[in-house]
């Protein structure tokens, strides 16, 4: 083994032939791997392989003998072209994947292992380079294998070219149903694909984090399998809802990913993120998708400012394209709109750091976007800023919260207003609409009783039999209710001061200023007398004067 070279994962499968790019210094096949393996003798060409690998004692046998990496290498050059990736059978693409991901999960206990047994020790470095390579090399035939095309289902039964049009068309039909239930394009069913992400989650551990110098992964290994994950994104049969497991461990694979990535800082996040999100403007499954990875992203403490970094670009990012890049283009609008709402409801902590996006959006052009907006600012008062805890600034935030959504109550666009509504009457649900507001929302909801849409006609009523079933009107005004409240807030006002002089002096500064300003209404301009001075108070001071 000493006089074997580390591998290294290409960019293309046919690079390992070339040593002009392996470089001298670097692993490459030596003999010509050409692929002639009949389809009915794959499945046993395959199987005779992996037994050779497991009968091995070494569980880097798959680097330590060539000739082993050689036949494989052979399958995954001819998947990768695609004159010649309808010649691998499906029955090949399981056994490789199956039998890869058992093989890589079993290495990675080996090397655990003897970590744990040298912790503390110099490792030798023979073994260090004899396991990566090995690592490499199943990585490099997972990800090759699961970004590959496979034969459709007619060419891999055999189906002669001269059969009639009707039979082909049935049958391609229910190929395309079987794969969208278990296979994907590459042709490997789904315990296959939750086999491979398993593995290749466990090498991004920290656990063998020691095998690799300063702990991270190597670039070229990192690029192979994020382009591996984003080509899995893009199908419709590994994220959808049917598909839990798989959804699952590419989340946590893109979070380990993400992790590695700007660890090395060989990109920056913005750049990183700008594929994820061309995807997730592109269908709402790939949209739901990365709602959970941010959702993990959030509720996963021990990723790091790595992680942080990367969810904090993507949220700017979508929020960039809902402003310039939605309009025109209806099905990114609802994209983007469903994005914002599921990560109102699940993690309102993403939400309420984009607040100042959140201005801005609240003008879109696209409506599906400015309903969205609504629905986020009423995740974020009933759940940041609901209660009894909201403090002065929280009060402050809301208030222009609460101002946004009463503006929206007369949107141009009569969805956004009917929306609006539902918003204002699931505040009510959730006790968020603060005493000062019910008045203003009172009249803004009656007005909209008169709106020509009907739909918003209906939701106005709603609201309005739900703020009279919570009676907040039931009480009458009476002198005694007054002087109740204003004793209360003169007794509280003046505990702010130094003393009830002070108090008094500023309480009858405010009165002069609020009576000539009354005065000067029913004045002309130059009629208009200039307002005393008012005395150097405090921001406290002032708010308890004002009440």
């Amino acid at each position: 083994m000493s006089d074997l070279l580390e591998f290294f994962v290409p960019s293309h499968a046919r690079d390992l032939e070339n040593i002009d790019k392996t470089g001298t210094n670097q692993y490459h096949v030596t003999e010509a791997c050409e692929f002639d393996v009949p389809q009915r003798q794959q499945l046993d060409d395959l199987t005779r392989i992996f037994d050779c690998i497991h009968r091995e004692r070494a569980p880097t046998a798959i680097f330590s003998k060539p000739e082993l990496f050689s036949v494989l290498f052979s399958y995954i050059k001819a998947m990768e072209d695609r004159d010649t990736s309808s010649l691998v059978a499906r029955e090949a693409r399981h056994k490789i994947c199956h039998d890869s991901a058992e093989r890589l999960k079993k290495l990675l206990l080996a090397c655990v292992s003897y970590l744990k047994k040298n912790e503390g020790t110099a490792l030798k470095e023979n073994v260090l380079m004899s396991s990566r390579s090995a690592i490499k090399m199943y990585v490099f035939i997972l990800c090759n294998t699961l970004l590959s095309t496979a034969p459709s289902v007619e060419d891999d039964d055999g189906v002669p070219g001269s059969f009639n049009r009707a039979t082909r068309k049935r049958k391609r039909t229910r190929g395309d149903q079987e794969a969208g239930i278990g296979e994907d394009s590459s042709g490997v069913d789904q315990d296959g694909r939750e086999q491979a992400l398993s593995a290749l989650v466990d090498v991004c551990s920290q656990d063998i984090s020691r095998l690799w110098p300063g702990g991270v992964l190597e670039e070229s290994m990192l690029n192979l399998m994020f382009r591996m994950l984003l080509h899995m994104i893009t199908q419709k049969c590994n994220i959808h809802a049917d598909a839990q497991s798989v959804s699952g461990a590419l989340v946590i694979l893109l979070l380990k990913l993400s992790t590695q990535i700007m660890a090395r800082g060989s990109v920056e996040p913005n750049d990183f993120v700008c594929p994820m999100i061309e995807l997730a403007l592109k269908s709402e499954a790939t949209t739901m998708f990365f709602t959970r990875f941010i959702s993990e992203a959030e509720n996963e403490n021990v990723l790091g400012v790595h992680v942080e970094r990367v969810v904090a670009a993507f949220v700017e990012g979508v929020c960039s394209a809902a402003l310039y890049d939605v309009v025109g283009d209806p099905v990114a609008a609802k994209s983007v709109a469903l994005f914002l709402s599921e990560v109102a409801r699940k993690c309102v902590s993403v939400t309420a750091r984009m607040s100042d996006s959140l201005k801005q959006m609240i003008n879109s052009e696209s409506y599906e976007v400015r309903k969205s907006v609504v629905t986020c600012i009423t995740e974020i008062i009933i759940q940041r800023y609901g209660g009894l805890n909201c403090t002065d600034e929280g009060e402050e935030t809301r208030n222009v919260y609460l101002s946004e959504m009463l503006s929206r109550l007369v949107d141009c666009n009569p969805f956004v207003r009917n929306h609006t509504l539902h918003m204002w009457d699931k505040l009510l649900e959730g006790r968020a609409v603060p005493k000062r507001y019910r008045v203003l929302l009172t009249e803004a909801v009656v007005s909209r009783l008169e709106d020509r849409n009907y739909l918003v006609r209906d939701s106005a009523l709603q609201v309005i039999v739900s703020i009279l079933n919570r009676s907040w009107f039931g009480h009458l005004l009476t002198t005694s209710l007054l002087n109740d409240k204003l004793n209360e807030i003169t007794l509280s006002g003046r505990d702010l001061f130094d003393s009830e002089s002070k108090y008094m002096d500023c309480l009858e500064s405010a009165r002069k200023v609020f009576r000539n300003s009354g005065n000067n209404i029913e004045k002309s301009n130059e009629e208009i007398e200039e307002a005393p001075m008012r005395m150097e108070v405090t921001k406290e001071q002032e708010s308890a004067i004002e009440r």
